[in-house]
């Protein structure tokens, strides 16, 4: 019969692995290869998901909008004259940096442009920055 191993109640048939024939591990190695693309699909499909509903979600207009948070308690008026200073900040800002960068760099001639530019646009930005301002002050104090 079959001689019997150091381990009580197992044959030597038994102590062995059992072989698998060359086309099963291909076959495992190709299932293993479509786990790995579906899985790859199923990322990609998630990622596309959520893509689709960031873009979904409607973004507030802060122009035009008045937000009715408890952190906001400006009204619309109020904040137009906020947005309005910030935007002329902005301006002043950005042809102070182009200035300077010009000047570093030895552009004179573009210097003198952006100076023109800045008599040019600045008085009438900000004398209607002044206004909004104005009658943004008269309105708020009249409530």
């Amino acid at each position: 019969m079959h001689s019997v191993s150091p381990q009580v109640g197992t044959t030597k048939a038994q102590a062995q692995p059992p072989t698998m024939p060359a086309d099963y591990l291909s076959e495992i190695e190709r299932l293993n290869a479509q786990i790995r693309l579906m899985q790859i699909q199923q990322e990609m499909m998630q990622q596309q998901l959520d893509g689709r509903d960031r873009n979904s979600t409607p973004r507030p207009n802060r122009f035009f909008e008045h937000q009715t948070n408890s952190s906001n308690r400006y009204s619309p008026a109020v904040n137009l004259a906020f947005g309005v200073l910030r935007w002329l900040f902005l301006f002043v800002v950005g042809l102070t940096i182009a200035c300077t960068v010009s000047a570093a760099m030895g552009a004179i001639h573009l210097v003198d442009m952006l100076l023109k530019l800045t008599e040019l646009c600045l008085v009438p930005l900000t004398i209607f920055t002044l206004c909004v301002v104005t009658i943004v002050t008269i309105i708020e104090s009249l409530r």
